[in-house]
């Protein structure tokens, strides 16, 4: 029987920042898909937890299940290496596993991450609902910890394997790739203008228009979000080197250095049909780091075997409660989509939201 445990998860106190330069993925030539299936057998299981995060709800649930990780890495990037993985509750699935290369690196940037990322996932959805030429996604993010592995290596972000040439379009301080893609572009402006020009997503990579890894910058009067996050310098950054495309016309945001010529994705029209984007309102409350603690305990505890250890069904409930205030340091902004005019919210209840960390 399947086991989730609810926990609800607040802010957590901003790590270092640090400009993150784009660096391709190494790939280990000898370390395939196939040569990884054909070894399967070979590979031991080991007891995991796996940690999903809900952006709506602002919770972290977790389930106890086995996996098998490969030994060797087929890909490595400037912080994480990546390994082929499967979750044994989802057999002939593959999985990527994410592990730091500095064995120091504090863990509660896993954890942001996958915020990150499913926050993201929910600006996708607020962009592909002006239906663009092309629409865009991000991977459904995790976390996954090791119950048997020491401290420092017992953690890793997961998520699907995507087959495909892997790219990046644009990083957290400026970059943008020499194809210059009229969508991922058009997105990261997207989100900066819904925002109400408060937050802005990039960082774009991955395969097609499936992405993974992005950042979120936020006006410096705002809390923090991320390790990646470099503020207004870093929003500046995104508007001194974007080139409005046919995408950012159609979907009528504010123009930015407009391309001159634009041989890129092109809308079947020049403006969508909707007067204006809806703006996206931020209300901001916190909780005192208590989600650092909280995500501490849960690992110190399943490190312990204190998640399904022969207890009658692995039953594990941990009983946290926060006191929420509003602050202007860390804390959950919620982000209500509103219509000012009607012209384009379908549902009450559409919104997206963000957690600050």
């Amino acid at each position: 029987m399947e086991v989730w445990i609810v926990v609800k998860l607040g802010s957590v106190k901003n790590l270092l920042k640090t400009k993150k330069q784009p660096t391709p993925a190494t790939k280990v030539a000898a370390r395939t898909p196939d040569a990884f299936w054909d070894n399967i057998n070979n590979v031991e299981e080991e007891q995991v937890v796996h940690h999903t995060f809900d952006p709506v709800k602002r919770e972290w649930r977790q389930r106890v299940d086995h996996a098998r990780i490969d030994s060797i890495h087929f890909a490595s990037g400037s912080l994480r290496r990546a390994y082929y993985i499967e979750l044994l509750s989802e057999p002939g699935i593959m999985y990527v596993a994410k592990i730091s290369i500095d064995p120091e690196e504090d863990t509660d940037t896993y954890w942001q991450d996958v915020e990150i990322q499913m926050y993201a996932k929910q600006w996708a959805e607020k962009f592909n609902s002006y239906k663009p030429p092309k629409t865009v996604d991000f991977l459904n993010a995790s976390v996954l910890s090791f119950s048997s592995r020491k401290s420092g290596q017992n953690i890793c972000a997961l998520e699907k394997f995507i087959y495909g040439k892997y790219r990046k379009h644009n990083n957290n301080y400026g970059y943008v790739s020499e194809e210059e893609r009229n969508t991922p572009q058009s997105f990261s402006h997207f989100t900066y203008e819904a925002s109400g020009k408060k937050i802005l997503v990039c960082d774009i990579q991955g395969v097609s228009d499936n992405y993974t890894d992005p950042q979120m910058h936020t006006v410096d009067s705002m809390p923090s979000l991320g390790k990646g996050n470099l503020g207004s310098r870093g929003i500046n950054k995104f508007l001194s080197t974007h080139h409005c495309n046919l995408i950012c016309q159609y979907l009528r945001l504010d123009p930015i250095n407009a391309k001159v010529e634009d041989f890129g994705t092109r809308p079947d029209q020049p403006m969508m049909s909707y007067q204006h984007i809806d703006i996206v309102n931020v209300d901001v409350y916190g909780d005192d780091h208590s989600g650092v603690l909280e995500r501490q305990r849960l690992l110190h505890h399943n490190n312990n075997n204190g998640v399904n250890n022969g207890d009658g069904g692995g039953n594990y409930r941990h009983h946290h409660h926060h006191h929420h205030s509003h602050s202007s340091n860390n804390g959950l902004p919620h982000f209500n989509t509103s219509s000012q005019d009607g012209t384009h919210s379908d549902n009450d209840n559409d919104r997206c939201c963000c957690i600050i960390s």
